[in-house]
């Protein structure tokens, strides 16, 4: 009986390798960049939190850090937890927000972004297909 249990464990935890490293490939993790007009939207995305620029013209800025989480069936939801603005309006702390993404190879296609404050400019600048930074 404990040779059949230790076989079975041994089984598990070598399956359970390939399972999860194959789930991280959808996950979407690194830096992902978009143009929108004369506005560059970059997300950085690790494993422990968000980190987001929005740069307009001239100096305008926005950076917001976030915390997330994410869904079996691809939505990312998180909560902002420090926003620095230079001469641009946008989202505040303790807002929350969630959208739908979809990895494929080195592109990153968010949409239906919704949230406690989403206006239709931020639908406009976030929603999109970004591209993969790389290395």
């Amino acid at each position: 009986m404990t040779r059949w249990v230790t076989a079975v464990l041994v089984f598990l935890v070598v399956c359970a390798a390939p399972l999860a490293a194959a789930d991280d490939t959808k996950k979407p993790l690194g830096t992902w960049t978009k143009k929108v007009d004369d506005h560059t939207v970059t997300f950085h995305i690790k494993a422990d939190g968000i980190h987001a620029v929005i740069k307009g013209d001239g100096d305008r800025k926005i950076e917001v850090d976030a915390d997330y989480g994410l869904t079996k069936d691809g939505i990312l939801f998180g909560r902002i937890n420090k926003v620095t603005k230079v001469g641009a309006e946008g989202p505040e702390e303790g807002e929350l927000f969630s959208f739908r993404f979809k990895v494929e190879k080195d592109k990153l296609a968010l949409s239906d972004l919704t949230g406690s404050k989403i206006s239709e400019d931020a639908k406009k600048l976030v929603e999109g297909d970004y591209e993969k930074e790389k290395k």
